[in-house]
C-alpha cells in the first residue's frame, strides 16, 4: 500500500517577497521592509530580475526575534488541517538581508533555528524539505532538516538545459548526501507521456 503525504510550500521569509508589513494581523511579528544586497559574484554570474525588484521595492521581513512565533502559528494551523510537513523554499534570500540584524550569518542562524524548532513541534516526523538552501550559512545552520533539494530549477521546454540539470543534481548529491538526504526534485521524462516528476532520492 502506498503511503500518501501532503506537504505545503512556503518561503523561508513567508512568500517570495516576504510578508506584507502593513497587513492586518501582522503587527505582533514586528515586520519591516528589508532590501537585499547581492554580492558582486552573484550579480556577475546570475543576474536576476526578481532580486533586482526586491532590491528596489524591499522584502517584508519578520523580525528574527519573532520568527519562531510566525512559523509556529503557520505550522500549527497546517498540522491541524492534516498536513504532514513543509517544503521551505527561497532560503538563500536571508543571506542578503543581514544588515541591521547582526549580519547574514546571525540572521540565517536565527531563521533556521526558529524554523527547525517549529517543525520539531508541529511535524514530529521532521517533515521539512529545504529548498534553494545551498549557501554556506544555510547548510551550516541546519541541524535537524534531513531532506534537501539538490537541483536548480528545471525547464522542460528547454532541451539544452536537461543534461546539465541532471549532471549538476548528481554532483550536488555527492556533496549534500554526506549530511542530508538529497531530493532530486524533478526532471523530464520523454516518450508518450511527457511529464515532470518529483523524485525523492531515498537511496537504500
Amino acid at each position: 500500500m502506498l503511503d500518501r503525504y501532503v506537504y505545503v510550500w512556503h518561503a523561508l521569509a513567508g512568500y517570495w517577497g516576504g510578508v506584507k508589513p502593513a497587513a492586518s494581523g501582522m503587527e505582533h511579528y514586528d515586520t519591516s521592509l528589508a532590501y537585499p544586497v547581492q554580492s558582486p559574484g552573484v550579480l556577475g554570474n546570475q543576474p536576476d530580475i526578481v532580486m533586482d525588484s526586491l532590491s528596489v521595492h524591499g522584502l517584508g521581513l519578520v523580525h528574527p526575534k519573532k520568527v519562531f512565533d510566525f512559523y509556529n502559528e503557520l505550522h500549527a494551523y497546517l498540522a491541524s488541517c492534516g498536513v504532514d510537513g513543509v517544503k521551505v523554499d527561497v532560503q538563500n534570500i536571508i543571506e542578503t538581508l543581514g544588515s541591521g540584524h547582526g549580519g547574514r550569518v546571525m540572521l540565517t542562524r536565527s531563521y533556521l533555528q526558529a524554523l527547525e524548532a517549529s517543525v520539531a513541534k508541529n511535524f514530529p516526523d521532521n517533515g521539512c524539505i529545504a529548498c534553494m538552501c545551498h549557501n554556506t550559512d544555510g547548510l551550516y545552520s541546519s541541524k535537524q532538516t534531513a531532506v534537501v533539494r539538490a537541483s536548480d530549477d528545471f525547464y522542460p521546454c528547454d532541451p539544452a538545459s536537461h543534461t546539465i540539470h541532471i549532471s549538476s543534481v548528481a554532483y550536488n548529491t555527492l556533496f549534500l548526501g554526506e549530511f542530508m538526504q538529497p531530493d532530486w526534485d524533478m526532471f523530464h521524462v520523454s516518450g508518450s507521456y511527457r511529464i515532470c516528476i518529483f523524485i525523492f532520492y531515498l537511496g537504500s
